[in-house]
């Protein structure tokens, strides 16, 4: 992934609700994620999702120590809840897609079913893939 240029961020190390961790507990969760990526890829994580989208100012806090900003998503595919309706996964994603989007996916059997199909409508509709900016 690395090699085709793609960015592996931070997205914790027990998908817990953050909001629902102490500060301390949170700051533990992340950097220890952070590094492990870092250990592995050998590149600073720049990026940190957090899990279910929930934060607070705890995590914000945590996140500008440890220097990694915060992505969140516009547009969920909804692909962990239609496992035997991959089509409603597309019609998701283009009925909802704007220019900027940030799309959210994963890696689940029926996301890589449509995948193919989902960049090819998306690119009739005249989107194009590119990495946020530094």
């Amino acid at each position: 992934m690395l090699k085709e240029g793609h960015m592996i961020g931070g997205h914790s190390l027990r998908h817990r609700d953050l909001t629902r961790l102490s500060c301390y507990e949170q700051e533990h969760d992340i950097h220890n994620n952070i590094k492990h990526i870092e250990s592995l890829t050998g590149q600073k994580v720049k990026y940190f999702r957090p899990p279910y989208g929930q934060f607070n100012e705890d995590t914000l806090q945590v996140l500008k120590k440890l220097d990694v900003v915060p992505f969140l998503w516009e547009v969920a595919g909804l692909d962990w809840e239609l496992k035997h309706n991959q089509n409603q996964i597309v019609h998701n994603v283009v009925n909802y897609a704007d220019h900027g989007s940030i799309i959210l996916l994963h890696e689940l059997k029926q996301t890589v079913m449509i995948l193919d199909d989902l960049i090819d409508e998306l690119k009739r509709e005249g989107y194009e893939f590119i990495l946020p900016p530094e």
